[in-house]
């Protein structure tokens, strides 16, 4: 029986998380210092943008960013704050709330994007090549998407 502090599994994992907090530390740093925003800013920026009409229930943009109700009404209250962000009332459901990109905020990420490749091409993908970094997000996108259709 192999001793569960030495398992490899859970050896494995400890090497993901602590490479992703060392990645998101780094990312972050470069875009604070370069940017003058958060990579947690820039990650609901870049949601926002994907989003029709650039906007999404800041519920579930908490549940995207794994948040709490708390956390996540800080952050939007911040960005709200700078300008990049507006929260409006939804049409569908008078209860909730959306968070949309302005216009200040869609020029904000157009600029960090370019700045956010180049340290994620210095710090990530350049460090493992275009092989392993294929094979890389491979295998997070079966983690990510597992139980998709249970």
């Amino acid at each position: 029986m192999r001793q569960l502090i030495d398992d490899p599994d859970i050896a494995a994992a400890g090497v993901l998380f602590e490479a992703a907090a060392r990645l998101d530390r780094l990312l972050d740093r470069g875009l604070r210092e370069q940017c003058g925003i958060t990579h947690a800013w820039f990650e609901v920026m870049m949601r926002l943008d994907r989003m029709p009409g650039r906007r999404m229930a800041i519920g579930q943009l908490g549940e995207e960013m794994v948040l709490t109700s708390g956390g996540i009404s800080r952050l939007v209250d911040r960005m709200v704050e700078a300008e990049l962000i507006a929260r409006k009332r939804s049409s569908t459901d008078g209860r909730s709330f959306l968070a949309v990109l302005t216009g200040t905020g869609q020029r904000r990420l157009k600029a960090a994007a370019v700045i956010h490749a180049q340290n994620v091409g210095r710090e990530f993908t350049g460090v493992l090549g275009a092989k392993r970094t294929a094979a890389v997000v491979e295998g997070l996108e079966l983690i990510r998407h597992r139980g998709d259709s249970r």
